[in-house]
Formats: structure tokens, C-alpha cells, sequence
């Protein structure tokens, strides 16, 4: 599976923000990936003021993960802005730069990724992008409610995010190439241009996945970055985790993770919870930053705090930085090993709603249509995760709604589900 189908439906499907480094950045300081085209036809642009937060996207099928928030990272120190009394209060959590940095003219990135629904990994790739630009220093913001400050390296932070929040973006101007090339088995390869004019992506062949330790040599040429002949990013070792297998929903007690490998950096991990697999317009995030030796446990008092049950969205990730200078600029080149994975969130509870059977009925509905339409069904695996026979939030009706919106019209395949919602 290339990168391109595998990145554009991760990170659609739930959120990844820009410092995990699965979206680039558009001249308005949000995440590209999988978004519209901006219409810019300039070598440059500047990023706006606002970022805006999604409720996020349609789901494919009926028990995927959707979007909540993409592009905002909660990670740094928060500032407070207003108080509504005793409690959480409303605070302007700044956004993490990323590698969005002053100092830094490009990003070179390589990544792998690998997807699970539950404890089934559904979809795995590779592939290549790259981003040159101006960095100001400024940082992004987005408002929300802060139930546990994020402390730093082995500590996790609890944020609620609303879509009527107030947001800034990062200032950063980005700056387009006419070309840029990866080197993939021994061979030059050109990058396209992603949904704007400063953003080049390639997916790899799943031949080509890149191994632990290997290199990607990069080259630009043209434009208002000009030339420079870069070693480009080392891959880091595969990360995989051990356990949980996240087959069960995650309870509100201590949450021990173990992973494959180690490195010097910390781990970025992001967990997203709503109340809907299509995400919603309120959700609780969590940030943990775990060193990279084995094994980290998130504490039951950091669940304890998400006020709601329903689906959450992992993605963790490991990377190798190296920065590499020619012809006076300096690229930041990273390789990076990430997961991504649809889980379950919340306690046990004594009869659960039958949620599997119902999503069970809807997939064979949607494969139905789907060939209709001349598509390859989906298996049910992959639609339906086993968390759903023990999830306690009701979303039978959900499925059946999702269902209903599929359809296989002259022009090709339908969706519309977008007032789907669990109980």
C-alpha cells in the first residue's frame, strides 16, 4: 500500500496534528493531508491568524474513527485566559511548533506507518514529503480546558477541545521548489506537489518500504529555495507495540503500554477520545511524552479524567533527526516509525449494547453497495474492531444511519452521514 492511500485515509480519519509529524502545513497553518487544494499558484505564502478545528470528516466505514482536531498540539505549557469559576478554566494551550522552527528553511521527511483497528492492523505504508518555508518563531494556539497540565518528559496532559474555540496560527511563510527528488532503491525519484504548491509528497512502493537504519538522499532544485543535494533522513527501528492489544476497550485504570525497540528521543503519543466514531463536536486529549526505553504507564488518575466514554484515536510515533545544511540554508531530516490505532475508551459495564451485531449488518450493507460500484469489499475486520462487542456507549442506531447513507448512483459511489450520531 502506498503512503498516499494510507496517509490520506489515517489522517483524515481521526487527527494527527503537524508536530507528530503526519500533516504538513498549508500557508494557513493547518493540516494538508487529505484536504483541497488551496487555489494559491505563488512560490510563497504567509499563514493567517485563525486556525480553525474541524468536527472532522465522514468516516469510510461504519466503525471508523473520525476526525476531532488536526494541526493543534497541546503538548507546551498552557497560558491562562479566562476563569468561569472553580474547576477547569479556559486557557489559550499554545501549539507545538514541530519542526516548523527558526533557524530550520525545510523539512525532509520519511515515514512509515502502520494502521490497526483494535488489535488488527488494517493497513500499513511508506513514502516521503517535504516542506521548505520561513519560520517566524510565532507560535499557534487553541482555547480549551486544561484537567491535567502536561510536565514534560515522562507525563501526560489532559486538554477538552471545543470547535467554537478560539485559535491563532503559526507564522510561517512556506517557499516552493520546482522540483524535489528522493532516492528510493538506487533511484531519483520526483515528488509531486500535495494539495498546495509547497508541499511534495511520493508514495512508496510496498517493495521499497524502508528498512531500520537505511538512508533517503533528497534533492531540490529551483524555485525560491533553490538547489541543495541533502544525505536526507535515516530510518529509526520499527515500532511496534506488545501490549495492550487493544482488542478491549481501555479502562480508566493505569494503562501500561510496552513497545519494540529504543531511542534516544522521547516518544509522542496522542490519544483522542469522542463520543462518536465520526468524531464530535467537543474531545478530550491526552498527551503523553514517554522515554523511548520499552514501556511507559499512563496513570488511572490521566483516564480518570476523560469525561466521556466512546471511540478513541492513538497515534505514537519515533523519530531520528539529523540537521543538514547546503548552499547556506539547513533542512531538518527526519525518519520516522509511527502507529496508528482505533480503539475503544471506557469502563466495563454489565450487558453492553450489541454494537458488533449492528455494525456487522451495516458493513455488509456498504460492501453490498460497494460492489454494486464495481469496489472490492471491505472485510469486516477492518469496519467492525472486536472493542465494539464490549463498548459500552450505544451506537446501534449509528450504524444503521451510516448504512443508510451509502449508495451506488450513475456517477459512481455516495456517502452521506453526516447527521449520523451514538446515543
Amino acid at each position: 500500500m502506498s503512503l498516499n492511500s494510507n496517509w490520506m485515509r489515517v489522517c483524515s480519519a481521526w487527527i494527527v496534528g503537524t508536530a507528530l509529524g503526519c500533516g504538513p502545513k498549508t500557508p494557513g497553518g493547518e493540516d494538508t493531508t487529505g484536504g483541497e487544494d488551496t487555489g494559491s499558484s505563488s512560490e510563497s505564502g504567509s499563514s493567517g491568524s485563525d486556525s480553525t478545528v474541524p468536527t472532522g470528516e465522514a468516516p469510510t466505514d461504519p466503525g471508523q474513527t473520525g476526525s476531532t482536531s488536526q494541526g493543534q498540539d497541546t503538548s507546551a505549557e498552557s497560558t491562562t485566559s479566562d476563569t468561569t469559576g472553580p474547576g477547569p478554566t479556559q486557557e489559550e494551550i499554545p501549539s507545538d511548533p514541530g519542526p516548523y522552527l527558526p533557524g530550520i528553511d525545510g523539512i525532509l521527511i520519511v515515514e512509515e506507518l502502520r494502521s490497526f483497528a483494535g488489535s488488527t492492523m488494517i493497513d500499513g505504508g511508506a513514502g516521503a514529503w517535504a516542506q521548505f518555508f520561513n519560520a517566524a518563531g510565532a507560535q499557534g494556539f487553541m482555547t480549551g480546558l486544561v484537567l491535567d497540565p502536561f510536565e514534560g518528559v515522562e507525563d501526560c496532559g489532559v486538554f477538552v477541545f471545543d470547535t467554537d474555540g478560539v485559535g491563532g496560527g503559526d507564522d510561517i511563510t512556506f517557499l516552493g521548489a520546482d522540483e524535489v527528488h528522493v532516492e528510493v532503491a538506487g533511484a531519483m525519484l520526483t515528488m509531486e506537489h500535495g494539495s498546495d504548491p509547497f508541499y511534495h509528497w511520493l508514495g512508496f512502493d510496498p517493495q521499497d518500504d524502508p528498512a531500520p537504519g537505511s538512508r533517503f538522499a533528497f534533492e531540490v532544485r529551483g524555485g525560491l529555495v533553490g538547489d541543495a543535494d541533502l544525505p536526507g533522513p535515516v530510518m529509526p527501528p520499527e515500532l511496534l507495540f506488545t501490549a495492550p492489544d487493544f482488542g478491549a476497550p481501555i479502562g480508566r485504570g493505569d494503562l501500561t503500554l510496552q513497545w519494540t525497540g529504543t531511542g534516544t528521543e522521547p516518544l509522542d503519543l496522542r490519544l483522542d477520545i469522542t463520543d462518536s466514531p465520526q468524531g464530535s463536536r467537543q474531545w478530550t486529549e491526552i498527551r503523553c511524552r514517554m522515554t523511548d526505553d520499552g514501556s511507559f504507564t499512563i496513570p488511572a488518575a490521566v483516564l480518570a479524567a476523560v469525561p466521556v466514554d466512546g471511540f478513541a484515536s492513538i497515534y505514537v510515533r519515533r523519530h531520528l533527526d539529523e540537521e543538514q545544511t547546503d548552499n547556506g540554508s539547513t533542512y531538518l531530516a527526519r525518519g520516522t516509525s509511527a502507529l496508528d490505532i482505533r480503539a475503544g475508551f471506557g469502563d466495563a459495564c454489565d450487558g453492553p449494547p450489541d454494537n458488533m451485531t449492528a455494525c456487522a449488518a451495516a458493513a455488509e450493507q456498504i460492501n453490498a453497495v460497494r460492489e454494486a460500484c464495481g469496489l472490492l469489499p471491505d472485510p469486516l475486520t477492518n469496519q467492525c474492531p472486536s472493542f465494539l462487542a464490549d463498548l459500552c456507549v450505544d451506537c446501534t442506531g449509528y450504524y444503521a444511519c451510516v448504512a443508510a447513507g451509502w449508495s451506488c448512483e450513475p456517477d459512481g459511489l455516495h456517502t452521506d452521514i453526516g447527521s449520523c450520531e451514538c446515543e
